[in-house]
């Protein structure tokens, strides 16, 4: 017992002993720690200095669902069956939107734009892209035209396109967020070292996914919408149609014998079509303004709140942030530095 105490005493020791060499070691060397540090602040310093700003757009609006509980309550109680539920739009809930915006297809769409840089010049944003990143400079052989749609591209291109939308859904790029205790209020923020770029695809983006959002929500209805149209300018072109040929059935026997009933049949028969048309005509068009009011309540309400607008607010650290980084790193690096080559002397030495 003695011994494995006396064995642990000693030990201990050599640890503190240890521990204090290698204290006393770093202390003689605090002046080239200290050197090394400055220098990686000053190094950070010129990198913050020589580093560009970001220019951040930010979008911001209300996104009102309105699914017409409300009205649709109303119709039922007039006995008025426009659809229930069924008559929901493709989504069902205003969190997807937030996941449109991060959609390859959507980001595709949205760097196939083209824009207009200037007064006289168009270029697609995926360039601008390019030009803002560097990557230009990659992808020399993927040259991109206006008027590229994804229906035409190459495969290198598409390949260009993936990898760019990944660099574009980073959220040091691109962020889009619900406001944390609101009622549907989103924004959509796009941070770039391009001025120009960071508000035109903000621009772009947001006009292109509330479109879309827009549009899938009240495609079924629309489609029922345009089904209704055509049957109603049908119908109605067919009374008219029959009205007159009933009007003209009468007057080719103006002076008809009363004691010849069959002279009656030919108007009587198109008076019948023109009543069963007529029932079919108003139930099309009853069926038509109730699917236009449904349209109406089904409709997303998309109104902006704030748009980005030049000059664009510029995000950037303050250089002492950097300098005071680099140091520590450098400080760090030179101690693991020191250490390593002590315990490497130590090492050969024994």
């Amino acid at each position: 017992m003695r011994n494995s105490d006396k064995k642990e005493e000693m030990t201990l020791k050599e640890v503190f002993t240890s521990i204090q060499d290698w204290l006393k070691y770093f202390k003689s060397k605090i002046l080239i720690i200290l050197i090394i540090a400055i220098i990686g602040f000053l190094l950070g310093f010129l990198y913050a200095y020589r580093k560009p700003p970001l220019y951040v757009a930010k979008n911001t609006f209300v996104l009102d669902e309105n699914n017409g509980s409300n009205g649709l309550s109303g119709l039922s109680a007039l006995g008025l069956d426009v659809g229930g539920e069924d008559a929901r739009g493709l989504f069902n809930s205003s969190k997807n939107i937030l996941w449109l915006y991060q959609s390859n297809l959507m980001l595709s769409e949205v760097l196939l734009t083209p824009v207009s840089t200037d007064n006289t010049h168009k270029d697609l944003l995926l360039n601008l892209f390019l030009k803002e990143s560097g990557l230009n400079k990659v992808y020399k052989g993927n040259i991109f035209k206006v008027g590229d749609s994804l229906n035409n591209l190459s495969l290198e291109q598409n390949a260009v396109i993936k990898e760019v939308v990944e660099y574009v859904k980073a959220p040091n790029y691109m962020k889009v967020e619900e406001m944390p205790k609101s009622n549907g209020i989103i924004t959509v923020t796009v941070s770039s070292k391009d001025e120009k770029f960071s508000k035109l695809f903000c621009d772009v983006l947001v006009e292109i996914v509330n479109s879309y959002y827009i549009e899938t929500q009240t495609q079924k209805i629309s489609n029922e919408i345009q089904v209704l149209e055509q049957k109603t300018n049908y119908t109605r072109a067919l009374l008219n149609n029959q009205s007159v040929e009933a009007a003209t059935s009468v007057d080719n026997v103006p002076y008809a014998n009363p004691n010849k009933t069959i002279l009656r049949v030919p108007p009587q028969r198109k008076q019948i079509d023109i009543e069963a048309n007529r029932a079919i005509y108003v139930e099309l068009v009853k069926n038509l303004e109730m699917k236009q009011m449904l349209l109406a309540q089904e409709t997303p309400l998309i109104k902006q709140i704030d748009v980005p607008s030049y000059p664009l607010s510029v995000v950037t650290k303050p250089k002492i942030f950097y300098g005071i980084v680099f140091a520590i790193v450098f400080g760090l690096l030179t101690i693991g530095f020191l250490f390593v080559r002590r315990l490497y002397k130590k090492t050969m030495n024994s």
